[in-house]
């Protein structure tokens, strides 16, 4: 299992947060989003293999759920099961960005 870093769950928070706050401005919703907020344990043991594995956990509940509201209101098409995080994160950024601009 990889590790997860607070630059990428920074990273993640962000992403996520921009995404929500354009959709909202351009499409009118009420969508919301709780960052991740867990702290690092300062030992690498069992608590901190629990860590990881709860925050990786979080992060793709988090993401498939803003997703599945996405793809609720018809904003981005459904995705194919194959797909990595990065991708769909493009997808719906490149959706919301070109959106925009109309």
């Amino acid at each position: 299992m990889d590790d997860i870093t607070q630059k990428q769950i920074d990273y993640f928070n962000n992403t996520c947060s921009e995404i929500v706050k354009l959709s909202n401005k351009v499409f009118n919703l009420n969508l919301k989003f709780d960052p991740i907020d867990e702290q690092e344990p300062e030992a690498y043991n069992s608590w901190y293999s629990a860590y990881v594995r709860d925050v990786a956990d979080q992060m793709e509940s988090k993401f498939y759920g803003l997703f599945k509201n996405l793809e609720s209101a018809h904003i981005v098409k459904p995705v194919p099961s194959f797909a990595n995080l990065d991708e769909i994160f493009n997808t719906i950024d490149n959706t919301l960005t070109k959106l925009q601009k109309y």
